[in-house]
């Protein structure tokens, strides 16, 4: 909750922001640095780096673009990680996917 805290102790009390719960970044790579710093975010780009290699090696390239165009949607809005929405729900789908079809071979 370290952004949380942070607009708490920055922001009036009572502001907009708090109240409509609208505090995060919308940006994936921003929101992972301020809750799990850079041992979180690096985790996760490496999960992603090594799906889009095991992606590739496996000729399974309309995946790794379904799941890059997801994650393309996380850069303006938090969808993949911290929500339940349909956007995060398919892309660890199509990731977990990749995973599948890698084993599989």
């Amino acid at each position: 909750n370290n952004l949380n805290a942070a607009a708490n102790a920055l922001l009036p009390e009572g502001s907009y922001y708090i109240i409509g719960n609208w505090e995060d970044p919308h940006n994936i790579i921003i929101c992972l640095l301020g809750y799990t710093g850079v041992v979180g975010l690096v985790s996760f780009l490496a999960i992603l780096i090594n799906k889009a290699k095991q992606a590739m090696k496996n000729n399974l390239t309309e995946l790794i673009v379904i799941a890059i165009a997801l994650f393309t949607i996380s850069i303006f809005d938090i969808a993949i990680i911290f929500d339940g929405r349909i956007v995060s729900i398919a892309f660890w789908y199509f990731i977990g996917c990749i995973t599948y079809e890698s084993i599989k071979v």
